[in-house]
């Protein structure tokens, strides 16, 4: 008797573990009790707030438009930049050459060339040093001084 009522408490355990399985409301059936089909709820976490960098005034960065003319030069031959302001070569030969721009920092030997401009293309270099930058193409005599200051 007392296998036969062993197999039953087993059976009735069993049954009963099904049932408290189906009974159970959806969110607790991951929490330890190793049942698995269950979803488990957990409240929002919040959302930290992003950590906003200093918003600097539209006006404080400058980009300087030159447009390459050809034969009669550029459009601008003397630009005042702070560090940190752009010039913006832009190929408007009507003679349809290929130009490269090419500009050098306060007479010293390093210089800076654009890649070659088909018309319609233009360079654009950042300034993030402060002096005097004079600028040329090989293509036309024309000429050009940027000041850089700080």
């Amino acid at each position: 008797m007392e296998k036969k009522t062993l197999f039953v408490l087993i059976v009735v355990a069993i049954i009963a573990l099904g049932v408290l399985y189906v009974a159970l409301p959806k969110g607790l059936g991951d929490m330890g009790t190793g049942l698995t089909g269950a979803s488990v709820y957990r409240e929002p976490r919040p959302v930290p707030k992003p950590v906003m960098e200093p918003v600097l005034p539209v006006n404080t960065v400058q980009l300087v438009g030159v447009d390459i003319l050809g034969k009669e030069g550029f459009s601008v031959t003397d630009v005042q930049l702070k560090i940190g302001d752009s010039v913006v070569w832009t190929n408007k030969d009507v003679s349809e050459k290929k130009i490269m721009v090419t500009f050098q920092k306060d007479q010293t030997r390093d210089f800076i060339n654009s890649p070659l401009l088909v018309p319609g293309e233009f360079y654009q270099y950042r300034f993030t040093e402060a002096g005097t930058y004079n600028f040329w193409n090989l293509a036309y005599a024309g000429e050009g001084v940027i000041t850089v200051s700080e």
